[in-house]
């Protein structure tokens, strides 16, 4: 199997409050997302996706509190909403009003203060070239995902991050720190 190659263009417009990122994999253009930011708080407010297939969808950020985030995604005539919830700094519960929850079985370490290596952060980076909704407090130690280990550079940086979860290959991420 021949591994695939992605690639994202971030341009930026309207004095840094709107992003489009535009992904290219294998060559071909998968996808558009139009990020626009609320200027004086400089958190998101939509989030505007065009796949490849031409299908739309627009995620519509409200943010009902210090510790809640509400999500409404709409795409054709399908609708969902999903509510965010924080305690002592740390996201606690994404329930969705098709009954799911993806963060069931979320602790974090109590020891390790929130980078933007964690790999709940980085798995959402990868997949959708943003973060659609806020950090952390501390560490991701485990998710739905399984177990999580960071490895940490000489300065305090993360190296290394690893999800380990029986009968499941196990996902790593290295980073290289480049200073200009």
């Amino acid at each position: 199997m021949a591994a695939s190659s992605m690639s994202r263009t971030y341009a930026y417009d309207n004095g840094g409050n709107m992003v489009t990122i535009t992904s290219i994999k294998n060559n071909s253009f998968d996808r558009r997302i139009v990020l626009k930011y609320n200027k004086d708080s400089k958190l998101l407010d939509t989030a505007m996706i065009t796949l490849k297939d031409g299908t739309q969808e627009t995620r519509i950020y409200t943010y009902q509190s210090n510790a809640t985030v509400k999500e409404n995604i709409y795409s054709g005539n399908d609708s969902n909403s999903i509510t965010y919830s924080w305690t002592g700094g740390n996201m606690t519960s994404a329930h969705s009003t098709r009954g799911i929850n993806a963060f069931t079985n979320v602790k974090y370490y109590t020891d390790m203060a929130f980078q933007e290596g964690d790999f709940n952060y980085m798995n959402a980076l990868i997949e959708n070239g943003y973060v659609p909704v806020g950090k952390t407090a501390n560490l991701v130690q485990c998710n739905y995902s399984g177990n999580i280990s960071y490895k940490f550079n000489s300065n305090g940086y993360i190296k290394q991050v690893s999800s380990v979860n029986e009968g499941y290959p196990t996902v790593t991420y290295t980073y290289e720190y480049t200073c200009k």
